[in-house]
Order: C-alpha cells, then sequence, then structure tokens
C-alpha cells in the first residue's frame, strides 16, 4: 500500500502541536480582540471633551 501512513517517518508530531497552539493563540487574541473592540467603541467614537482634532 503506497497510501499516506500519519506514522510514517517524515512525520512530526510536534509540528502538529504547534499548528494546534497557534490556532488556539490566534482565536484567543481575536476573542480579546473583539471584546475590547465592543467595549471601547463608544470611548474610541466620540468627540474629544477638549474640542481639539484627533
Amino acid at each position: 500500500m503506497t497510501g499516506f501512513a500519519l506514522w510514517h517517518p517524515g512525520f512530526r508530531p510536534f509540528y502538529l502541536l504547534a499548528s494546534i497552539f497557534s490556532a488556539i493563540s490566534v482565536l484567543l487574541w481575536a476573542i480579546a480582540f473583539g471584546l475590547y473592540a465592543v467595549r471601547y467603541w463608544p470611548v474610541l467614537t466620540r468627540p474629544r471633551l477638549d474640542d481639539k482634532p484627533g
């Protein structure tokens, strides 16, 4: 049989584990940024209190 075997000598389990951790990290970062954006959207979009530009 010449199909792909998951545990053939070229397979590196560390890369699978690292990609899983990377995916979890990206997901948590996106959730945290989304919570920040929702929480601070009113503060970031209203005019300044001192009426200066920027």
